[in-house]
């Protein structure tokens, strides 16, 4: 018995205790290859298309093989998730490494002393400038920048902190921001 193109439960068809028999898929190798490449021509380009295309038939008779019974619908949503997910494979396999940050060096080689040295200088000149910026701060400036900066904590903690709405500490800490980037303080 060869297993027919319906839109029904195989089952109910198939004497009881039995598999259906496979049959053909329920998609001629044309309608197949024609939406397979339609799908994945909208992620790649046309000879990849094709290519995908190909492989998707394949496959769409491999798997119809094992899955007898297949509704037109299902093949079809079938074949339109194997092509996308073939062009999308396609497209991360292509996509370039990440470049290296530029003064990033190799984990085997060793910095230069001069460079490190000439980095611990800033890093040295830049927190000795952070603490007479923070110097010039009120203690609820500095309480409320090293609450919402170093610990990350929320407006509504620091609110319940400090007694105040969190839409007032934000205005608060927009201000505070703003003034230390000009430098007015």
């Amino acid at each position: 018995m060869k297993a027919t193109l319906s839109n029904t439960d195989p089952a109910s068809s198939s004497p009881q205790g039995s598999a259906p028999e496979p049959g053909p898929p329920p998609l001629s190798p044309d309608e197949v290859v024609k939406l397979a490449f339609l799908v994945a021509s909208r992620r790649v380009d046309a000879h990849s298309a094709r290519d995908i295309a190909q492989e998707t038939w394949l496959k769409t008779s491999a798997q119809a093989e094992r899955e007898p019974g297949w509704t037109v619908a299902r093949a079809r949503a079938w074949v339109r998730t194997v092509a996308a997910n073939a062009a999308l494979d396609l497209l991360r396999r292509e996509r370039p490494a990440p470049l290296a940050d530029e003064g990033a060096h190799p984990p085997d080689a060793r910095p230069d002393p001069a460079e490190a040295a000439e980095l611990a200088e800033l890093g040295a000149r830049d927190r000795a400038q952070a603490r007479a910026l923070l110097a010039k701060l009120s203690r609820p400036d500095r309480e409320l920048l090293a609450g919402r900066v170093l610990e990350g904590r929320s407006y509504a903690e620091l609110a319940e902190q400090f007694g105040l709405r969190p839409s007032s500490l934000r205005a608060r800490f927009a201000r505070l921001r703003a003034s230390l980037q000009k430098g007015d303080l």
